[in-house]
C-alpha cells in the first residue's frame, strides 16, 4: 500500500483545502472513490478500507459494489476472507483523477498569488491616494 500512497499522493495533498465545520470535511463521490481505489492498490479486506477511509460498513458496502459492477476493483475470496483489489481500471481511473487534481491544485496556487499581488497593489495605491482626496484620482 506505500507504493500507491506514494503514486497516487495528490488525494493525500487536499488537507490544505480542508474545509467544514468542527474539523468535519464532507467528501465527494470522487474522493471516496479515488480514496478507496488507492488503498485497495493492494489486496486488502473491508475492515482495511473502512479504517484507512474512516467509514462505516454500509457505505463502504455501497460504493464497493458500484466499484465492482463497473470493474473499478476486483473481489478475491481466500476461505471466509474477500479481498478487494484495484484494477487496471481503477488504477487508470486514479491517474486521470490525479492529473485533473494537480491541474486543480496548480490552478489555486497561481490563483492565490494573483490575489496576494493584487492586494499588494491595492494596498499600496491606497496608501498613496491618502489625503489627495478627489485630486488623488486626477480629478
Amino acid at each position: 500500500m506505500r507504493v500507491a500512497s506514494e503514486k497516487f499522493s495528490l488525494i493525500r495533498g487536499l488537507e490544505d483545502f480542508d474545509v467544514g465545520v468542527f474539523g468535519k470535511r464532507y467528501r465527494s463521490f470522487f474522493e471516496i472513490v479515488a480514496a478507496i481505489l488507492e488503498v485497495a492498490a493492494d489486496r486488502v479486506n473491508l475492515f482495511t478500507i473502512a479504517r484507512h477511509l474512516n467509514t462505516n460498513y454500509m457505505h463502504l458496502k455501497r460504493y464497493l459494489s458500484y466499484l465492482v459492477k463497473n470493474g473499478f476493483i476486483e473481489v478475491d475470496a481466500y476461505g471466509k476472507q474477500i479481498l478487494y483489489k484495484t484494477s487496471k481500471k481503477g488504477l487508470e481511473f486514479l491517474r486521470l483523477y490525479n492529473a485533473l487534481l494537480e491541474m486543480f491544485l496548480e490552478g489555486a496556487k497561481t490563483q492565490a498569488h494573483a490575489n496576494v499581488v493584487y492586494r499588494h497593489i491595492n494596498q499600496q495605491l491606497t496608501e498613496n491616494m491618502k489625503g489627495r482626496g478627489r485630486r488623488g484620482f486626477g480629478l
